[in-house]
């Protein structure tokens, strides 16, 4: 079993809190989370917009790791309902957390992903040895930061 992560990029917090309310709807409520804003990359400006900012949900129910591809499915089509002449306004990425790895599941294929559904792939993102992260050569910028990496071995740390 793990802990149910959500990676959420958005530039509109009226949308986020209502996209929020959804997920706890369908995954229960969110244990603990962490903000700030997301600047490491252009990348996302051209689709969302500009001052984009990023949430890390933690949820208190926990899934198995084999449904994350499910999960990721789901969160695609939520994306989706939000989209915008053809542009996501809001940006999810659906994860898990364990004592030993945050894996995020992701839509683009790469070397250094694992398929796990039909276009899902699994990326490790983090490692956590003897309770410290320790980032892989494919930590996003973001999960690099004192900020996050503290946050998340926090949850670690909580975990039986």
């Amino acid at each position: 079993m793990a802990k149910l992560v959500m990676g959420i990029m958005y530039s509109d917090k009226r949308l986020f809190e209502e996209v929020k309310k959804v997920l706890e709807e369908k995954f229960g409520n969110v244990e603990d989370f962490v903000s700030y804003d997301f600047n490491f990359t252009k990348y996302y400006e051209e689709e969302m917009g500009p001052d984009l900012k990023k949430d890390i949900l933690i949820f208190e129910r926990e899934i198995r790791e084999e449904q994350l591809a499910e999960i990721k499915e789901y969160i695609n089509s939520l994306e989706d309902n939000y989209k915008v002449n053809g542009n996501r306004r809001i940006n999810i990425d659906p994860g898990y957390l364990t004592k030993e790895e945050l894996i995020l599941a992701s839509n683009k294929k790469s070397n250094y992903k694992e398929e796990i559904g039909e276009n899902i792939y699994s990326h490790l993102t983090l490692k956590f040895e003897n309770g410290n992260c320790v980032n892989t050569p494919r930590t996003y910028p973001d999960y690099r930061t004192e900020k996050v990496q503290s946050f998340l071995t926090k949850i670690v740390k909580r975990m039986v």
